[in-house]
């Protein structure tokens, strides 16, 4: 279920916890609250929807709406993971059908390419860029632009997975500390030491959409 997915199994985090960070508590609630608050704080920060397959009950692809900013530039759409079942339609004249199917290859083509950036593999794709058309952006009240496909990450990257271990630990440690206190900071309500910030957000960096993260600290 889009939203509610874990990057890291009980089992896993647990002997992770055993192993680096005996001190923090194994209570079961606290720590799926830290697992899950460590998880959403990272798609967060990295202005991804998540980094996980949203898979319909039927496994088939499902369709959303985006709006273009421009008639000729690219279209930033939502991390879908393989081409299998993409479909692009428009709707050209707001009436709210998608009427005007647009060919891969022809009309418009798909980036990262073959899931590569940043010199890193095991991308998804989110930017669509036409070729020899143009999105439709002139008198729509509507979104014009209907993406059918299979949403989200293949595969959850391993540097996100170990930023989970990382994060979810520090909110248990937190949560057990001695003085119970709580400050906000940049992975919401804990103070992370600066040395241990720079470790995360490293380790994440790749994987921000700049399309949506830029401006936020």
């Amino acid at each position: 279920m889009p939203g509610f997915e874990l990057y890291v199994s009980d089992t896993e985090l647990k002997d992770y916890l055993r192993a680096d960070h005996p001190n923090v508590s194994h209570d079961d609630g606290e720590l799926l609250d830290a697992l899950t608050s460590a998880c959403r704080e990272i798609d967060n920060w990295c202005g991804r929807a998540g980094f996980y397959q949203v898979i319909d009950a039927d496994d088939t692809p499902t369709a959303r709406t985006f709006r273009p900013d421009s008639a000729c530039g690219v279209l930033n759409v939502t991390d879908f993971w393989t081409v299998d079942g993409l479909v692009v339609a428009t709707d050209d004249d707001d009436d709210g059908v998608y009427e005007t199917a647009w060919t891969l290859g022809t009309d418009f083509e798909v980036e990262p390419a073959d899931g590569i950036y940043g010199g890193l593999t095991g991308f998804p794709f989110w930017e669509l860029w036409p070729l020899n058309r143009q999105w439709p952006t002139s008198g729509t009240r509507r979104r014009p632009v209907q993406v059918t496909a299979r949403w989200g990450w293949e595969t959850t990257p391993p540097q996100v997975i170990r930023a989970t271990k990382v994060l979810t630990a520090t909110f248990g440690a937190v949560r057990s500390s001695p003085t119970g206190v709580i400050a906000m900071g940049d992975f919401g309500g804990v103070r992370i030491p600066a040395d241990l910030y720079r470790t995360i957000t490293q380790a994440l960096q790749p994987f921000r959409r700049v399309d949506v993260t830029t401006g936020i600290a």
